[in-house]
């Protein structure tokens, strides 16, 4: 059960952003060019980063295991 609670923090967090998303932009805060930005901004250099990161993690992991044996 302890388990359960990074991910409902994260779950929460994501829930967050999104509502605040769809706030913005029915509030007209965010117009059609900044709604743009943001998702070639995701999309060019968010996401790539996160799956750098993620594989830099797993090889450290994994070369961690190598040297311990």
């Amino acid at each position: 059960m302890e388990n359960i609670y990074p991910i409902l923090e994260q779950l929460l967090l994501m829930a967050v952003l999104i509502l605040l998303g769809f706030y913005l932009k029915r509030s007209g805060k965010i117009n059609q060019a900044a709604e743009k930005g943001i998702a070639e901004l995701t999309i060019d250099i968010a996401f790539p980063a996160l799956i750098f990161t993620n594989i830099v993690r797993d090889f450290g992991s994994l070369t961690n295991v190598v040297k311990s044996k």
